[in-house]
């Protein structure tokens, strides 16, 4: 009972709508959504992972683009909000001029999502979140070992690879394309990712103070969707 009230959350179906169609009150719905996202939530770590052998994931990844070494590619994207009531509301604006979190992601081949970040206000940058993030504490650490694509944005280093802005060579184009047909795979991911949890489009309004269950509502539909492209039962 409870899995079939979550699961047309996560379809983004209004809790009224759901509620009257199963004789039961807004609120008694919104707490039903409240206690199982928090608990997708919380199990997102069995879900938003690494794989254990990168092998696979490198291959999968040059597959794509003739791209060697990949592991991963990086990429923010904003999650709306309303205006939340705290001191330091206006940094979620974003430049868009909108109000918003700033979703860290780290896809896979298949599209499946290897790590997220959902703290931050829209108005940080992404390098930012990145360089400020465990996980690229664990690249710099080496306990991870590959490549990350990011776009132009970010900072280039040992391990996060971005697009050359004025290619010179053959060799250099070559270089370009091949990282731009394989980072696409972010790109793809975010649009069946907001395509699938239609919530993740509009404003979502959960605990303006704190935006806690914004993380939440994130966290959930990250795991729903990593679970999914997993098992492979996802409709592409």
């Amino acid at each position: 009972m409870k899995n079939m009230y979550s699961f047309q959350f996560v379809l983004s179906v209004f809790q009224i709508c759901v509620g009257d169609a199963h004789g039961l009150s807004q609120p008694t719905m919104c707490q039903l959504v409240t206690k199982v996202s928090k608990e997708l939530a919380e199990s997102h770590r069995n879900y938003i992972k690494f794989p254990d052998q990168l092998a696979a994931t490198k291959a999968a990844f040059q597959g794509i683009g003739n791209f060697p070494g990949v592991v991963g590619c990086v990429d923010c994207t904003h999650v709306p909000i309303q205006l939340p009531s705290v001191e330091n509301g206006e940094n979620y604006r974003n430049r868009k001029g909108y109000f918003s979190l700033n979703v860290q992601v780290i896809g896979g081949p298949n599209l499946e999502i290897f790590d997220i970040v959902t703290g931050w206000p829209g108005s940080v940058h992404d390098s930012r979140i990145f360089h400020n993030s465990q996980v690229c504490g664990k690249f710099q650490r080496e306990e991870i070992r590959g490549i990350v694509l990011g776009d132009s944005g970010y900072a280039q280093n040992a391990f996060l690879f971005t697009p050359l802005l004025n290619p010179a060579t053959p060799r250099e184009e070559r270089y370009n394309v091949a990282h731009k047909k394989t980072r696409n795979s972010v790109e793809r991911l975010f649009g069946n990712w907001k395509r699938r949890f239609a919530c993740l489009r509009r404003k979502l309004a959960n605990s303006p103070l704190t935006c806690t269950y914004v993380h939440c509502d994130c966290l959930c539909c990250a795991t729903k969707h990593s679970s999914t492209e997993q098992t492979g039962t996802s409709s592409r």
